[in-house]
């Protein structure tokens, strides 16, 4: 939707992905960035806003515990990312909206995310293993921090995330197997010459 204002489809460019990755690669930095604060902002807002806005007078139309609806939610806000029904199902890979999502909900695990992904992305120079591994650390920090134990929704959707980062990863996976998938060009420290 930003690239119909300067004229340009980001999923006819680079990977095809509508996502903030592609349009880091493609674009500029600044509409990388644009890109990326919408995905996470999406998801931050259905999960941290729009569940908790109050549709009805009768409170009793809704029969489902408030943290289920908060997920559901953020669940509806991935899904849609990834499978926009006006762009024919061509959408991003649900990573930056996920992330907004459980910032919403359990916003302590966004240092640890962030760390996880910098560090596999600049060792490995992958961003797309970068994000799985963040994905893969969602369950198992939530379980080992008491979150999971104390919220059995949030700890199955964490367990959801972890797959499905793996899952619209797939064509990444195969061409870090195959050796053809881009990488980032890892920062340099030249030591100073005494």
């Amino acid at each position: 939707m930003i690239g119909k204002f300067i004229g340009v489809d980001i999923r006819t460019r680079g990977s095809g992905n509508a996502g903030a990755t592609n349009a880091f690669r493609t674009q500029s930095f600044w509409f990388g960035l644009l890109v990326l604060v919408i995905d996470f902002g999406k998801g931050f807002m259905a999960s941290g806003i729009v569940a908790n806005w109050t549709l009805s007078a009768d409170s009793s139309t809704i029969n489902m515990p408030h943290n289920l609806l908060v997920l559901l939610c953020g669940l509806a806000a991935i899904l849609g990312h990834v499978y926009p029904l006006f762009f024919n199902f061509r959408g991003g890979k649900g990573a930056g909206t996920a992330a907004g999502v459980v910032v919403a909900i359990f916003p302590q695990f966004l240092f640890i995310a962030l760390l996880t992904w910098i560090s596999v992305t600049v060792i490995s120079g992958y961003v797309g293993l970068g994000t799985i591994v963040a994905g893969i650390s969602l369950p198992l920090y939530t379980w080992f921090s008491g979150f999971g134990s104390d919220n059995p929704y949030f700890f199955v959707f964490s367990i959801f995330i972890a797959v499905f980062m793996i899952y619209t990863h797939r064509r990444n996976i195969i061409r870090m197997r195959q050796g053809s998938e881009n990488r980032i060009k890892r920062p340099r420290f030249p030591l100073r010459k005494q």
